[in-house]
């Protein structure tokens, strides 16, 4: 009998739910030629096109000393395709940038589908400081969204776990392999829990003090811009207060006719972009609550026009998630 996936697993890791699903999948694609090809299929659905099967390797050095989750390697050992493995973890040094420079038909991230366009934009962000353009190509929010590298053919995608997984047992199911298709079914619930919105298991490292200085700090840093833009009779204070809630910190101010909520939001950060600050506007009438500002909105035009529009419409509030050097 062969080997289940967890039972391969198990003798590879002890945690790192990142390296488990990307050693489980890999797994998978050696033992079945049907998933390989499956696989590449849907690569192929982003707009890449590969002449030959492709052979899949874990953790492939090379001398830009990266080290991918995931490769497929041609017949002519070119690595066309780079596939990083994402939960909860956040972007290394290397990603996206020095992959890209490996010239790869496609580089693709596979994350759970509530973090998808989080992921995105941050990845998109990390191309635009690198002098990298994107043009958009293909948009589906909960499965899959392509952008091909302006300058050449390379693509840039990311996909959920579900859209893959659907893929390799809808086609193992259809070839009559149970045992594969059980070994995918075994991955999709490791995939399932961290998609869920159960409590992640706790690493030691997020327990120590520097999660809590940090966390700290971005409030210190909400305070000192707040500060500096009063001094420079930017924004008045009057009448505002620091206000801590439960998903963050909040400074309000004055600017011209408007309300400004300078903050720390964590729900924010979880769930639309991944930065922890964030400046709400909204049109502040010398009676009655704030409101929904069009002329904000008209004043913020080039922000809501960039590819990964800056602006996000928000209940009666305007967003603008502010990147952190």
């Amino acid at each position: 009998m062969k080997n289940s996936v967890f039972g391969h697993l198990a003798q590879q890791f002890a945690t790192h739910p990142e390296n488990l699903a990307t050693e489980a999948l890999a797994f998978v694609l050696r033992r079945s030629s049907v998933a390989s090809r499956a696989l590449v299929r849907f690569f192929e659905s982003t707009g890449a096109s590969f002449d030959d099967e492709l052979y899949f390797r874990t953790q492939a050095a090379d001398v830009d000393s990266a080290i991918p989750d995931l490769v497929g390697i041609s017949g002519d050992n070119q690595q066309v395709v780079i596939c990083e493995a994402k939960f909860w973890a956040g972007l290394t040094d290397n990603q996206p940038v020095t992959y890209l420079n490996r010239m790869p038909r496609l580089l693709i991230f596979v994350a759970p589908a509530k973090r998808l366009q989080t992921l995105w934009f941050e990845v998109g962000a990390r191309c635009d400081a690198a002098g990298i353009k994107l043009q958009s190509r293909a948009i589906n929010e909960d499965e899959l969204v392509v952008a091909k590298v302006e300058s050449d053919d390379r693509l840039l995608a990311v996909t959920s776990w579900r859209a893959i997984l659907d893929t390799l047992e809808s086609a193992l199911t259809s070839h009559g392999d149970a045992e594969s298709a059980s070994d995918v079914a075994q991955l999709r619930g490791l995939c399932d829990q961290m998609d869920s919105v159960a409590f992640l298991p706790l690493r030691s490292e997020e327990l120590s003090p520097t999660i809590a200085i940090r966390n700290l700090q971005f409030n210190d840093v909400v305070d000192e811009l707040t500060d500096r833009l009063a001094a420079k009779g930017i924004a008045s204070l009057a009448g505002f207060r620091a206000t801590p809630i439960r998903d963050g910190y909040l400074r309000y101010m004055q600017v011209s006719e408007f309300g400004w909520v300078l903050q720390v939001n964590y729900k924010l950060w979880s769930s639309v972009r991944e930065t922890p600050l964030w400046l709400d506007i909204q049109n502040r009438p010398p009676q009655g609550n704030w409101e929904y500002s069009p002329e904000a909105r008209d004043r913020l035009a080039s922000l809501e026009r960039e590819f990964r529009s800056r602006l996000i419409r928000s209940a009666n509030s305007l967003l603008v998630p502010l990147r952190i050097p």
